[in-house]
């Protein structure tokens, strides 16, 4: 199975890992899901977990609330299009109609990008959309009975159970050579 990372999530984790903390709004409420969203990049890394998102993703994955800089880009373009962590999917004209029926057949009314977003996650036959936007989460039981469970990455069932079958002594999942290492070690920033 297969889960989505809502833009939020990505930006979260950005801002968490480059020690911008104080940029993330309700830190304390969201500390725990973003440990969550690390633990499941360094699944999909290592090839544990399958993680999908939007090419829309990558145009809303473009700063930290107005700040751009070397280490910003550099792990963005690591985590989202390096092919290494994420799967893209494009959006298509089936992807757009879908994302246009969840209001005009469902009642579920979210922005355009959230609106794609899920719409995306319902085509890629995801399990899971993981998002910490509330106004995504307030539509959590419609979107569920379209198949797709929305919730915080703390709540995956799918990391839970990743975590139980490996039980990494860090809460790091292992790599191929059996080493535990994180998605951000010193060794991916660039040379100074």
């Amino acid at each position: 199975m297969s889960v989505y990372l809502d833009s939020c999530c990505f930006i979260d984790v950005v801002k968490y890992n480059l020690g911008h903390k104080a940029l993330i709004d309700h830190l304390a409420d969201k500390e725990n899901h973003i440990k969550a969203c690390i633990q499941m990049l360094e699944a999909a890394e290592n090839g544990n977990l399958r993680i999908i998102t939007s090419t829309i993703t990558i145009a809303e994955c473009q700063h930290l609330n107005g700040m751009v800089d070397a280490d910003v880009r550099r792990l963005f373009r690591s985590v989202l299009t390096s092919g290494r962590i994420v799967r893209i999917k494009a959006d298509d004209i089936f992807i757009a109609e879908r994302a246009r029926d969840l209001m005009w057949d469902y009642g579920i009314r979210v922005s355009g990008a959230d609106a794609l977003h899920v719409a995306t996650a319902l085509e890629a036959k995801c399990s899971e959309f993981i998002t910490s936007d509330n106004r995504i989460l307030k539509w959590a039981t419609e979107i569920e009975k379209l198949g797709l469970k929305v919730i915080l990455a703390s709540e995956s069932k799918q990391l839970t159970a990743l975590l139980a079958s490996s039980q990494p002594a860090s809460n790091t999942l292992p790599t191929a050579s059996g080493q535990n290492r994180s998605l951000f070690d010193e060794t991916d920033k660039p040379e100074s």
